[in-house]
This record gives C-alpha cells, structure tokens and sequence, in this order.
C-alpha cells in the first residue's frame, strides 16, 4: 500500500521538485533502485520490487518499465544506463528479462520485450524508435487463429559497444556481436558478426569486420 501510495503521489510532479522527491523517497522503499537514481515526471513503474536501477541511471519523463514476469529481477538497469522519453521496457511472461549494462543508452520512443530473455552489454547505443522483441507468434496452424497459437521465445543478446541505428528492428533469436553497427531502419533477422556493418531489410552484410594489423 505504501508503495502504491508513493507511485501514485510522486510520479506526476514535474521539475526539479519532483526529481528531487522521487530520488529520495523512491530508493527508501524500493530496494533495488539506488539512491543516485534519477527518474523523470509519469514514469510507470510496474511491479517496481522486480526492477533494479543501479547507479546513476537516468531514467527520462514517460519511460514504461514493466516487470510483469517471474523472474526475481525482470528488468536491470546497469550503472550510468540512460533511458530517453517515451521508451518501452517490457519484461514479459513467463519469464522473461531486460538487462541492460553500463554507460548503455535506449533512445526515444524504443520498445523492448524480455520474454526469451534480452540481455544488452556495456557501452551500447540503440538510437530511437527501435524495436528489440525477444519473442514471435506461432503461425504454423492454419486451422487456429495466430493470436490463439501461442509464442516462441529463443532470446536476443547485443554484445558490448554495439550501435543500433534509428528505427531497426532486431528480431528474437539473434545476437549482435561486440562493436557492430546496425544501419538505421535494418531488419534484423540473422546474428551479426564482432565488428561487422549490416544494414537493409532484412538486414544484410555492409562490411565486415576489421582485422588488426599484425
């Protein structure tokens, strides 16, 4: 009830009253969040005892965090993450999971779902209007409606120090390998290499990784 209460008096105050209320009032009844925190005015958070907020993460007016999942923690937010206005994080059921490393960065209006589980490493931009969905409906029925046959659920891991372009979409079962960079607006369909360029839809190979000089 308190914490119902703290969400519900708290989260519509805008300026520098509100970051400064939230900041002290929120890490005293939320474990996870630490007190360094700083989130912005109608930030939802749902079912926050599930939501870890290391420090100094920045967290931008109207982000959606919903840890609606079993996992203990369904959405980690790494120290120095910063998550920009109007982004989506969505741990989805069963199980699923969002974590998100260090100095890592989600842009505008980007929405993320965990089912299989999404785990994106340290020093990551994904840039704005991006869609990074651990899951896909079953179509193989033609006798059943999609919406009634259920979802595949395999994952998505973006390695350390990749750069997602505007507007891509990253689709479930993929891995983006450490220091590749996906082309605004690609499709992604198929794991990309440490280092490698893709872009187009769906996405395809740019240029590939640089070897070191020996």
């Amino acid at each position: 009830m308190l914490q119902e209460c703290a969400l519900t008096l708290l989260e519509g105050i805008g300026g520098a009253l509100g970051l400064v209320l939230r900041k002290l009032v929120y890490p005293r009844i939320f474990r996870g969040i630490h007190r360094s925190v700083i989130i912005g005015r109608n930030v939802l958070l749902r079912c926050p005892v599930q939501i870890r907020l290391n420090a100094k993460v920045i967290i931008d007016d109207t982000v959606q965090l919903i840890a609606n999942s079993d996992a203990r923690e369904s959405i980690t937010l790494g120290e120095n993450a910063f998550i920009r206005s109007f982004a989506c994080l969505n741990a989805g059921p069963p199980s699923g999971f969002i974590k998100i490393g260090k100095n890592s960065g989600i842009g505008q209006m980007s929405v993320l779902y965990g089912n299989g589980g999404l785990t994106i490493g340290d020093n990551v931009m994904i840039a704005g209007q991006c869609f990074i969905v651990a899951s896909s409906h079953r179509y193989d029925q033609s006798d059943v409606p999609i919406m009634f046959q259920g979802i595949t659920a395999k994952g998505i891991v973006i390695e350390d120090d990749a750069w997602i372009g505007a507007g891509a979409k990253i689709l479930d079962g993929v891995t983006i390998g450490k220091g590749a960079i996906v082309a605004a607006n690609a499709v992604v369909t198929k794991d990309v290499a440490a280092g490698a360029r893709v872009g187009g839809v769906p996405a395809r190979l740019l240029s590939s990784p640089k070897v070191p000089d020996l």
